[in-house]
């Protein structure tokens, strides 16, 4: 496995987000965007019921790091959408994202509870 992450970095890329160098508004935004990031990574785990180790394989990464930053970025946008339970677009895509891994995960022999035969 390469260094296989999703990091501030890429999320602020795909968002084409620069730092505004205000040091404390910087820091507020980063916190902001790491949260998304790991309530992505949580709600994609769940979802596929699988172990993050699988999503982090080589073989999985690249679609497992679009849906992240996908479901990351779509909460950033419409931060209306995660209290009012408001419907955003990003659903098709992340569905067909989650789907294929899902697919993967069960063809790698994947039960669940988790665990790989």
């Amino acid at each position: 496995m390469a260094d296989n992450k999703i990091d501030l970095a890429s999320l602020k890329q795909s968002l084409r987000l620069l730092d505004t160098g205000d040091a404390d508004v910087d820091a507020q935004t980063d916190a902001q965007l790491n949260g998304y990031i790991d309530a992505a990574k949580n709600y994609i785990v769940d979802a596929i019921d699988c172990p993050e180790g699988f999503l982090l394989s080589d073989d999985n990464f690249s679609i497992y790091q679009v849906a992240v930053l996908a479901l990351a970025a779509a909460y950033y946008q419409n931060p209306v959408a995660l209290t009012s339970g408001a419907v955003t677009p990003v659903d098709l895509v992340l569905k067909a994202l989650i789907g294929q891994l899902r697919g993967r995960w069960y063809a790698a022999g994947g039960v669940d509870d988790g665990s790989v035969s």
